[in-house]
């Protein structure tokens, strides 16, 4: 329990006084009021004390593990399995959704401040596509310093040794994974003659940032890096297993989020405030526990993230550009993505020789980047189209 109480408190201190989240004070309050509410019948007024304590409730609760995400989203309980597991990471197998025995398919989860639970509708229709396997990152926060450092080279790394433990035959990576998953890849066909992986899907993946670089990006790269580092990172306090290590907080990525689509943002919590008026626990509510699904990011990955943002354009040499002969590549952008440049994802196939390899790029119009991994917009435009490529690229 004391968990638990030192999480919310991490996550609420910018809010109130650290010692006594004002979450955790008014929450039980508004429940005390919804039952009294109820005992005297007054049905309007508990729902509303119940929809104000949720909301606030829903900020301090810690991440639902990723396997449970998606038996929830499958409605149906799925088998998984722990293939390799580490200080920062976790490979996860999942048996396949409907008795599949389709490709074998990696999802590499970002490591940008969210827990890979919020992939979940992703990760159910890539288990009913195949054999899936999910590569996640853990929360910075409960690492021990003694664990060492995770930056983008070892990220890579460690994506290269999930490649090869899982041998898939589809790599599917998502915003900032795509630069981990792209060398992973390479390096794999290159040390197998271009056996496997045969095809790799990047979703709003930032591996070309200086193609259109957001407001967001330009404003990161103007920064000297010792401001952001004592601006945007902060040291883990006593009391977690991760005490001393340097972390970008994932309330700034939440922070970012609501910043840069101010209006998805308020509209999901309208509309999981809606759901619980009429008593519902439905896609609003569990839109509004994704965006607080959030977890730290290791400090000196952020770093590298954001001074790759200042390097000048980088192409890749001839053994990559050997290793991508003949790998099928799909690269998908959100026409309204407000985190990934526009062309940041698909400038990548022209480093790639087209010759015999099945190519393709999706744009979703008027899409946000959210919508490249759930809610409507994912399973009505992108959905069938991410199907049907793995299926011809096996």
């Amino acid at each position: 329990m004391k968990a638990r109480r030192g999480f919310s408190s991490a996550r609420t201190s910018v809010l109130g006084d650290p010692s006594v989240p004002w979450r955790e004070g008014w929450a039980p309050w508004l429940r005390g009021i919804e039952a009294r509410a109820r005992d005297f019948g007054l049905l309007p007024l508990a729902r509303w004390a119940a929809a104000l304590a949720e909301d606030l409730e829903v900020a301090s609760a810690p991440a639902s593990p990723l396997e449970q995400a998606v038996a929830r989203v499958a409605a149906q309980p799925i088998a998984t399995e722990t293939l390799a597991e580490g200080p920062f990471f976790r490979l996860l197998r999942f048996a396949p959704l409907g008795g599949s025995a389709g490709p074998r398919i990696l999802l590499v989860a970002p490591c940008s401040g969210y827990a890979a639970c919020v992939l979940a509708e992703l990760a159910t229709v890539l288990a009913s596509a195949g054999r899936l396997a999910v590569l996640e990152w853990k929360d910075a926060r409960l690492v021990p310093v003694a664990a060492g450092r995770l930056d983008a080279a070892e990220q890579a790394a460690l994506c290269g040794a999930a490649v090869a433990r899982f041998a898939p035959h589809a790599v599917v990576a998502l915003s900032q994974s795509g630069d981990a998953a792209l060398a992973a890849v390479l390096a794999a066909r290159s040390a197998t003659d271009r056996a496997l992986p045969r095809a790799l899907v990047l979703l709003g993946s930032p591996v070309v940032p200086e193609a259109a670089p957001t407001a967001w990006q330009r404003a990161l790269a103007r920064v000297p890096e010792t401001t952001l580092a004592t601006f945007c990172l902060e040291r883990v306090g006593p009391g977690w297993p991760g005490e001393g290590r340097l972390v970008f907080p994932g309330v700034l990525q939440l922070a970012t989020v609501a910043a840069s689509e101010p209006l998805l943002f308020g509209a999901v919590r309208l509309r999981a405030f809606s759901e619980r008026l009429e008593g519902e626990n439905g896609p609003g509510c569990r839109a509004l526990r994704d965006l607080y699904a959030i977890q730290d990011v290791p400090g000196e990955l952020w770093l590298d993230l954001v001074a790759r943002l200042r390097r000048p354009k980088t192409e890749l040499s001839e053994q990559a550009r050997a290793a991508g002969r003949g790998l099928a590549l799909l690269t998908v952008e959100a026409g309204a993505d407000a985190l990934v440049g526009r062309g940041q994802t698909h400038a990548v196939q022209a480093r790639f020789e087209p010759e015999g390899a099945l190519r393709a790029r999706i744009t979703l119009p008027g899409a946000g980047h959210h919508d490249l991994f759930t809610g409507p917009v994912f399973r009505a435009l992108l959905t069938p189209r991410l199907r049907a490529f793995l299926a011809a690229a096996r």
